[in-house]
């Protein structure tokens, strides 16, 4: 059951009425996936758990997309502007857009009392400093996951929570 090539070509072009078919397509056998077996897909298709290379060569991206679904936090970048343009100039952003060690910044909200409620809600930030390179694991789903490294987990919900092991925070510092 292939498709003609230029249909498959078409499909890849904004704005092609192949594209809405692919997507409908798609749509449909990932119902029919789930439909068949909930949990397996919800295992498949839903969780990870990326080891080694794998998981922080991807932490930027998860911690990325968890920042933009979720509005709890976002990332910034901790490198001087002379490094950021450096990276731009060797093609070192693409891989790590802010390098591989990076900021991500927790939004933690104040207390409102109800005349506060019609105005822009007050939080502060907790900032939490990572470096791609001690991440070994990243574990869960997209709600709630997991940043494992050599001696912290970064468990990242709603209410975000950091346990440390072996050396302490501050011999670190």
């Amino acid at each position: 059951m292939g498709m003609e090539p230029d249909w498959m070509i078409g499909s890849m072009i904004a704005g092609n009425p192949a594209v809405a078919e692919k997507v409908d397509l798609m749509q449909k056998w990932l119902e029919a996936k789930h439909d068949a077996n909930p949990s397996a897909f919800i295992d498949d298709w839903v969780k990870f758990h990326l080891k080694g290379p794998e998981a922080s060569g991807n932490v930027w991206d998860l911690l990325h997309d968890w920042c933009s679904l979720t509005g709890y936090s976002f990332l910034a970048d901790t490198r001087s502007e002379i490094d950021q343009l450096v990276a731009g100039w060797s093609s070192g952003s693409f891989d790590f857009p802010m390098g591989r060690s990076f900021a991500l910044k927790h939004r933690v909200f104040e207390p409102q009392s109800w005349w506060q409620l019609f105005s822009r809600p007050s939080y502060r930030t907790v900032t939490v400093h990572i470096d791609s390179a001690e991440v070994t694991s990243l574990i869960g789903s997209l709600e709630k996951f997991a940043v494992v490294g050599t001696s912290f987990a970064l468990i990242c919900d709603r209410d975000m929570e950091i346990r440390f092991w072996g050396n302490t925070p501050a011999e670190r510092i």
